[in-house]
């Protein structure tokens, strides 16, 4: 396996790991949890929060001695909208067609051009398929992005924290191996 870089930022903190190994069995190679630095109390109006946190992922990644390419990011599902919706295609490229389409249908209180949307085929009848659609705000995903810019990271993918972990265990094939168990 080649070495991948993993970032999360979650509310209180920075989490990176670098992965080598095999893809039967990967290692973690290096780790750093640290926490997101707070205001002072005395801070004012002129405080960035985000220029804080752009530095001190930039340190995160001085420290460990992490390229910073190649990283993939997660994003923050806290304010993303799930929608579990049925289509009536089966083949995956039919649903790439309409899912926006689909999704603006569900998504109400968000404007379809002020979202990203993403799906996963979860399970298929014989009338379609079932989807599971993420709707991330366009505006706070832009602002991820341009923190992780002033830490000198230009992610190689983005995903949802909630939605990571599967598809490190997808691409693992561990759901092969287990297709019953619980994450």
């Amino acid at each position: 396996m080649a070495r991948a870089i993993g970032l999360d930022i979650g509310a209180g903190s920075i989490k990176v790991v670098e992965l080598g190994g095999s893809k039967s069995s990967p290692k973690i190679q290096r780790l750093a949890v640290r926490e997101i630095p707070k205001p002072p109390p005395d801070a004012d109006d002129d405080y960035n929060a985000d220029a804080v946190l752009a530095a001190e992922i930039k340190s995160v990644f001085a420290e460990l001695h992490v390229p910073k390419d190649d990283v993939c990011a997660s994003f923050d599902s806290g304010v993303t909208v799930f929608r579990e919706i049925m289509v009536p295609f089966l083949e995956e490229d039919q649903i790439k067609k309409v899912i926006r389409f689909e999704a603006e249908n569900h998504l109400h209180n968000h404007a379809i051009e002020d979202v990203v949307v993403n799906w996963i085929k979860t399970g298929q009848t014989r009338d379609g398929s079932r989807v599971m659609i993420f709707a991330s705000p366009k505006d706070e995903l832009e602002r991820r992005m341009e923190i992780l810019r002033k830490a000198g990271i230009t992610p190689a993918s983005v995903d949802l924290d909630t939605s990571a972990l599967y598809t490190a265990l997808q691409t693992i094939n561990k759901f092969e191996d287990s297709p019953n168990c619980i994450v």
